[in-house]
């Protein structure tokens, strides 16, 4: 406490921030704001103002009930002793409210998101249990069965590679900004928090939509048909979406693209692969080139260094990176001293997401099909296709070989046929 108000740094912002944002590795929440508000009394109140706007503006979450209360007292003690206590009183006491009205509306978005996505699984299927035969004579599961249906229109309707990845790119930011920055420390995505249950669990959302796209991008290319062109086009569109991704700075889409042209299953297509154009060669190349991991990723960690928002940094580095830095003590020389240098590693990988995540995209006019006249619903499919991400397991992905690999699409064909037959719709000629 003695370093943030009177320290050489204190007045550094950048400082504060590290501190406040890290507090919780060396001192609870509850004891860091009653050491705040001592020495406020203390007759340091305008450096301590500066601690609580930061505290307030980025981590209001900080404030539970029981700190709430807390801090609710102290603001009804200051308003009594005198004008000068009053006004700080009136400002933090009007930003607090303000940033518990941002996170209410953050928490009633988050709970109209999720319901949309379990009301979308439901309408496919993708919430019944896998396993069993929705009909007689369907090899697959309704949930696996309704897959076909939602991706054919890849091809069908020729949706642009700009409009699929801008539409990724509004679907990845929106559960991005839902991320409390608090979620990425103390690796609390990669363990088990029996006391804290919900501790990390949008940012395993988040993980879990990383997947996703993969096995969505390695599921379109496998199940389109068996023909080698076929496929050819769609391993061509998923490698100009990738670079469409890079161009509008979606890193994690590109990402997520990339390594699902480089499943295995997809990998071994090589007629498919031989059939590329140049110019959708030049774009998987081009992602290839991003995306080496020589020098730690080096061409992707200076194109973020050097680029503007918006953008979506690469989440599986963030977490790589944070976890090598947790890897560190909190202290020095046992104990005695705050491991602050650690703090600082820490505060920079988060301003990597403050940074990046603020601004919104914009995207006026878009048309999913790239020009000309488009309806209403197709739009719509699209942007449901890339919140549903319709996919197959990674084992039965790996299936598709051999003499197996035209019986599966078949066997796909057959029960998308079947569960189009159940819901009374026509199929698709």
């Amino acid at each position: 406490m003695e370093l943030l108000i009177l320290g050489e740094e204190s007045s550094n912002p950048a400082y504060v921030e590290t501190f406040v944002a890290t507090h919780n590795y060396f001192v609870d929440s509850q004891t860091f704001m009653t050491r705040l508000m001592e020495r406020f009394y203390d007759g340091d109140e305008g450096k301590i103002m500066d601690v609580f706007r930061i505290w307030i503006e980025l981590y209001v979450e900080d404030f539970t009930e029981e700190n709430s209360i807390l801090f609710s007292m102290f603001l009804q003690d200051i308003r009594t002793k005198g004008d000068e206590f009053l006004k700080y009183a009136t400002e933090l006491d009007g930003l607090y409210n303000k940033q518990r009205d941002i996170s209410e509306a953050k928490r009633l978005r988050l709970a109209a998101l999720l319901a949309r996505e379990a009301a979308l699984a439901t309408h496919l299927g993708l919430d019944r249990p896998r396993g069993g035969d929705e009909e007689e004579g369907t090899s697959l599961p309704l949930s696996e069965e309704m897959v076909l249906l939602k991706i054919s229109g890849l091809l069908e309707k020729s949706f642009s590679p700009m409009a699929i990845a801008q539409q990724l790119a509004i679907a990845e930011r929106e559960m991005f900004r839902e991320i409390p920055l608090r979620e990425y420390l103390f690796t609390a995505w990669s363990k088990t928090n029996k006391g804290e249950p919900d501790r990390g669990k949008q940012l395993a959302r988040l993980i879990q939509r990383s997947n996703k796209v993969s096995f969505w991008v390695a599921t379109a290319i496998l199940t389109v048909s068996s023909s080698a062109k076929k496929r050819t086009k769609l391993i061509g569109l998923f490698a100009l979406v990738g670079e469409a991704c890079l161009q509008i700075q979606n890193y994690q889409s590109a990402m997520q693209i990339y390594s699902g042209l480089n499943i295995t299953p997809v990998q071994r297509l090589k007629p498919s692969w031989k059939g590329l154009s140049k110019k959708h060669q030049d774009a998987y190349d081009r992602l290839a080139t991003f995306f080496d991991n020589s020098s730690n990723f080096k061409n992707y960690r200076d194109a973020v260094k050097a680029c503007q928002a918006p953008a979506i940094p690469l989440l599986s580095l963030i977490l790589s990176d944070l976890t090598m830095i947790e890897e560190n003590d909190n202290h020095l020389e046992n104990g005695e001293l705050i491991h602050f240098e650690k703090m600082s590693m820490i505060y920079d990988t988060l301003s990597i997401l403050k940074r990046l995540l603020t601004t919104p995209y914009t995207f006026a006019g878009v048309d999913p099909t790239g020009g000309g006249d488009v309806s209403c619903g197709d739009a719509e499919d699209l942007a449901e296709m890339v919140t549903s991400l319709p996919h197959v397991g990674e084992r039965e992905l790996y299936e598709f070989k051999g003499d197996r690999d035209k019986q599966k699409v078949n066997e796909y064909k057959k029960a998308f046929k079947a569960a189009l037959k159940a819901r009374g719709k026509p199929a698709k000629k």
